[in-house]
């Protein structure tokens, strides 16, 4: 009777450890999709020079609808003033992740995928 309770009691953390890679797997995917997605947006940018409000709107919505996050948790940074050729624009896209097995991890444990990408401008001002 006492291995078995002890096995019972057990059984939580054994679950935890096995799931931990699959649970690092879907964060790493989580990752790749915002690493490919700030590398698209800030190739399109590069051509207009800047990210208008509207970019940013539409990039906080497309991330937080693939990823299935509030709008409101997707922070994105951008480059909002016209850059002329070879001036750097800057584009970050951070999300929270609160996958836990269980939520068992305290809310002040949870961490933020961030990525981050900086690339020159070829907008030309006209004259």
């Amino acid at each position: 009777m006492r291995s078995i309770l002890i096995m019972i009691l057990l059984l939580p953390f054994f679950f935890n450890f096995s799931y931990q890679p699959d649970m690092d797997q879907v964060n790493e995917a989580r990752s790749l999709y915002l690493e490919n997605v700030v590398h698209t947006s800030l190739a399109y940018a590069q051509i207009k020079g800047y990210f208008s409000s509207t970019d940013i709107q539409s990039l906080q919505n497309q991330v937080a609808n693939a990823l299935g996050y509030p709008a409101g948790d997707v922070t994105v940074t951008a480059t909002e003033t016209l850059q002329t050729r070879g001036e750097p624009i800057t584009l970050t896209i951070s999300i929270p992740t609160r996958l836990a097995f269980f939520n068992l991890v305290p809310a002040t444990n949870h961490a933020t995928i961030t990525r981050s990408e900086t690339a020159a401008s070829e907008a030309i001002l006209n004259s």
